[in-house]
């Protein structure tokens, strides 16, 4: 009896305290450090991450026809259902039930031809460069997102708009404010007096104290600290000598905290399954019979505390192999320490981005051409690192907006405005 007089009394606290409901409303502010110079979507910007900012802001406006969940699997986005043509020369796309664009006018179907397999033209359809974007001579560029270009401003901010015609109902959000090209303290600085809401961190300084309240926010492992060979003039053997002498060990134990995960391979485990293959070995002796007393210029942001750290030991780790690395005097080095992000979930896509940036011919083996990109040592892995966000305790549904790959969705996020 004294059993259910307690289910009675639990019962009727749940119907006196609903859940809290989403409302709609208010702007969401967010600041990146990466500059948003361009809304061109097919004008990927060379740094990689410069390109994650970019595929942040406009993965809101411009959707694709499809998209790929975080296990690899091929979904519908825009298009509800593909299917051949009639004389089955030709993949008929059919978009959702109402799926207008940003000014109102209903979409069409789109059509490709039926030369390759689907699974090929699936994935490729499924990468942000692919998406749907119509392009206007007086109007900044129209997609069919949940969220309109609203203001844009080059390298400093874009403002979204929320899209009332949109196929799946429109966001919550009112607006979406993206201050763009802002340095960590910037950013922490903003955060603090509460004129942001999310705002990046380097993973190592989110414990330190905060006048207002927030949530701490990590992806699984996305970006790679890496060092970068930019001069084509450095031989093979001196790039292996390089790789050789870094401890990784000793960086990450004592400047990383045991944080993130050493690695040798380019992209992490989670995303390719085979990272294990590439190991991150040190041998200063066998780094001082390859390349003896080698001099290369080197060059790292030195106002980033946590790069200049690593940078320090990086050079100290050579002298012990006898490698001289000196400070670039001007922009272009020899070799340079940086972070490279890494999109996920499709590791073709992924590794296929770093090539990009050495210039080398497409592949469609992911493990191939991650081979190929660590065997002569153009970069070199030195740790994986998750991305990480100081959020506002009045930001909610975020969690509901984080996938492992750290491709955000705004448009279940709303606003508790009484805080």
């Amino acid at each position: 009896m004294r059993h259910i007089m307690w289910l009675w009394i639990a019962l009727a606290s749940s119907l006196a305290w609903p859940a809290e409901r989403p409302r709609y409303g208010g702007e969401l502010r967010v600041q990146l450090r990466a500059p948003l110079r361009t809304l061109d979507i097919a004008a990927r910007p060379p740094d990689p991450a410069d390109a994650a900012a970019q595929g942040k802001v406009l993965r809101q406006v411009f959707e694709t026809l499809v998209e790929m969940d975080d296990r690899g699997a091929v979904l519908p986005a825009l298009a509800a259902t593909w299917t051949h043509d009639a004389p089955r020369k030709r993949w008929i796309f059919t978009p959702r039930p109402n799926a207008a664009w940003h000014d109102g006018q209903p979409v069409e179907p789109s059509y490709f031809p039926d030369d390759r397999p689907i699974e090929q033209l699936l994935r490729e359809l499924s990468q942000p460069q692919h998406a749907v974007v119509r392009a206007g001579a007086d109007h900044p560029p129209l997609g069919t997102g949940p969220f309109r270009i609203a203001e844009f401003e080059s390298g400093r901010r874009v403002k979204l708009q929320a899209h009332t015609g949109h196929w799946a109902g429109r966001p919550f959000l009112d607006t979406v404010e993206f201050a763009v090209g802002r340095a960590w303290r910037e950013q922490s600085l903003a955060f603090d007096v509460g004129n942001a809401d999310v705002v990046e961190i380097p993973w190592n300084e989110f414990r330190r104290s905060h006048q207002r309240p927030f949530k701490v926010m990590q992806s699984r492992p996305t970006e790679c600290i890496s060092l970068f060979f930019d001069s084509p003039k450095v031989p093979p053997n001196v790039r292996d000598a390089v790789a050789l002498a870094i401890d990784r060990s000793s960086i990450h134990n004592v400047l990383l905290l045991k944080q993130g995960e050493a690695t040798g391979a380019l992209l992490p485990q989670w995303l390719s399954g085979w990272a294990f293959t590439f190991p991150a070995l040190r041998d200063v002796a066998r780094a001082k019979r390859v390349a003896p007393n080698a001099t290369l210029t080197f060059a790292y942001d030195k106002q980033d505390a946590l790069l200049r750290a690593i940078g320090d030991r990086i050079v100290l780790n050579a002298s012990e192999a006898s490698i001289a690395l000196k400070p670039a005097a001007g922009p272009s080095a020899d070799l340079r320490l940086g972070l490279l992000r890494l999109n996920g979930p499709d590791p073709l896509a992924a590794v296929r981005e770093v090539a990009g940036l050495f210039r080398l011919p497409p592949q469609d083996d992911a493990y191939a051409l991650e081979r190929l990109l660590l065997e002569d040592h153009r970069i070199v892995p030195l740790f994986h690192l998750p991305a990480t966000y100081l959020v506002s305790t009045r930001v909610r549904n975020w969690q509901g907006n984080w996938v492992r790959s750290d491709n955000w969705r705004l448009v279940d996020v709303w606003l508790d405005r009484t805080q």
